[in-house]
């Protein structure tokens, strides 16, 4: 059964709004190990030891282990602020990757801060399994010293992880500029339209812009008609003009 520690563990957290993904096993399993020095009471002839009011005492490291549940309840304890911070640093070392998130306020969702910390806890479980015990997901060791940076780590990561726009070719474009071109006003389109054409559709397409709702015909018609309305007109009217001879006989 899981140890009285661990259910308490999950509770804490579960109390705090933060619902781990994992489910308690046969153990609460080891995921790494802390150091830390504390102050010891020793005699006066001990190395290290220094004269208190309250007797000699010196520092000593005293190692901790540190399991899932102890480490989860650790972070439910954190401030929202602090939160933050954690779920920044994951992020940026690329914990969230594939888990949707698309903007920074994504990172400091619970669904997000949940996978994230499930992934650390999980690599930092496999790594304690062969004997490494410094891949704690804790600011002290796996991020330490990146509470300061970790918003701008995370907003740089961010704009690594946008997808590269594939800009339809210049080429392509301009084929289908000089075809509306001719249909809609009998002339080419100069050089100076062309650009103008092609660099409005290329900004549509940054803008996340694709398929029918980019619509490069209609842009390119639109496009030629407001680039010559007076001649558009004219053109309008001669082609109403020869069809209405057509329909007499006329030619």
């Amino acid at each position: 059964m899981a140890t009285e520690a661990f259910e308490r563990a999950q509770q804490t957290a579960r109390n705090e709004g933060f619902v781990p993904s994992f489910v308690p096993g046969i153990t609460d399993p080891l995921i790494g190990r802390v150091t830390s020095t504390v102050g010891a009471r020793v005699g006066a002839t001990d190395p290290g030891a220094v004269a208190t009011p309250y007797g000699y005492y010196a520092e000593e490291e005293v190692v901790e282990d540190v399991t899932r549940g102890s480490f989860y309840a650790e972070f439910a304890a954190l401030s929202q602020e602090e939160q933050e911070a954690y779920a920044e640093a994951m992020f940026a070392a690329g914990l969230g990757n594939g888990l949707g998130i698309e903007n920074l306020e994504d990172i400091y969702q619970s669904w997000a801060i949940e996978g994230m910390l499930a992934r650390a806890v999980s690599q930092a479980e496999k790594s304690a399994q062969i004997g490494r015990m410094d891949e704690l997901p804790t600011f002290d060791q796996r991020f330490a010293g990146q509470e300061e940076t970790s918003r701008a780590d995370a907003m740089a990561y961010l704009e690594e992880m946008k997808p590269e726009t594939r800009f339809i070719d210049r080429a392509t474009l301009e084929d289908t500029a000089q075809s509306y071109f001719s249909n809609e006003l009998g002339r080419k389109a100069t050089e100076s339209e062309l650009k103008s054409f092609v660099a409005g559709i290329h900004a549509a397409q940054e803008k996340g812009e694709t398929g029918q709702e980019l619509g490069v015909g209609g842009r390119a018609r639109r496009f030629a008609l407001e680039a010559d309305p007076e001649r558009a007109a004219g053109m309008d009217y001669s082609q109403s003009a020869r069809l209405a001879m057509t329909a007499l006989g006329m030619k």
